[in-house]
């Protein structure tokens, strides 16, 4: 679990929100949760297939690491993998072929909760994906 300091919703007074992301049922949901000693105001958010503000994607890399994607069988399977970018991780043609050209042999990087997601995606298209941490 990562922290990140923030400023409580009720009273203004520095926080420590504790933030996580899960891979579940073919989503990746963040969280985030604090407690204000100062007020006593309990929040909890959650973004259900949604993607948070940048700095809490930094904290949970910082905390969980770095993880990348590979795809291997690439050029085989090129039409099938735009195939499942688009309709498995709803992206449009433009984020596609971002993804298709920055891929280093067919890398991605990121959490290790959207590296299952794609993963996940990609398996069920047939399309055999790898995951590991790299930092």
């Amino acid at each position: 679990m990562a922290y990140i300091i923030d400023s409580c919703s009720s009273c203004g007074k520095k926080v420590s929100m504790c933030v996580s992301q899960t891979f579940w049922k073919g989503r990746v949901d963040t969280h985030a949760s604090y407690f204000c000693n100062e007020c006593g105001n309990l929040t909890e958010i959650d973004w259900i297939n949604e993607k948070p503000e940048d700095r809490i994607i930094e904290a949970i890399i910082e905390q969980d690491g770095t993880w990348s994607l590979e795809i291997r069988s690439k050029d085989k399977d090129r039409v099938l993998i735009m195939k499942t970018l688009k309709n498995e991780l709803n992206l449009g043609m433009d984020k596609i072929k971002d993804i298709l050209k920055n891929f280093d042999n067919l890398k991605s990087y990121g959490t290790r909760a959207e590296m299952e997601k794609m993963a996940y995606a990609f398996s069920k298209a047939g399309i055999t994906a790898y995951i590991e941490r790299i930092k």
